[in-house]
C-alpha cells in the first residue's frame, strides 16, 4: 500500500509556533519542513543499523534522493515509512518524532 505524503509540511513547538532554524547559508531562519527532518535522518550515520549492508545503505540514498527531488509530495509504501520512522527515531528529539509519525501517518 502506498501514501501520498506532503514533505513541505511544517514542524510546530508543542505551543503551535513554527519551529525555525537557521539556514548554515544565509543564516536566516526558516519553518523546518518534513522533507528536511526525513532526508537529515535517512543520511545521518546514527540512523544505520550496526548490521547495514552496502544494499540497506543504497535503499536509504535512494529514498533521500526521491523526497528532496519531489516537488511536493512524494509516494511511500509501507516499508519506507517504516524506514523512515525507525531512522527519525534514531536522530531527533521527541517533538520532532511525534510530529513525523503523525505526518507519515497521514494525520
Amino acid at each position: 500500500m502506498t501514501k501520498t505524503i506532503d514533505v513541505d509540511q511544517k514542524f510546530k513547538s508543542i505551543d503551535g509556533q513554527n519551529l525555525m532554524v537557521a539556514d548554515p547559508k544565509s543564516g536566516a531562519e526558516a519553518c523546518v519542513a518534513l522533507r528536511t527532518i526525513l532526508v537529515n535522518s535517512l543520511l545521518d550515520p546514527k540512523a544505520e543499523d550496526a548490521a547495514s549492508t552496502g544494499e540497506d545503505k543504497l535503499t536509504r540514498w535512494n529514498l533521500a534522493q526521491s523526497i528532496f527531488n519531489a516537488k511536493k509530495s512524494v509516494e511511500l509504501d509501507d516499508a519506507d515509512i517504516k524506514l523512515l520512522k525507525r531512522s527519525v527515531n534514531k536522530c531527533y528529539p521527541t517533538v520532532i518524532v511525534g510530529q513525523a509519525y503523525q505526518m507519515l501517518d497521514g494525520k
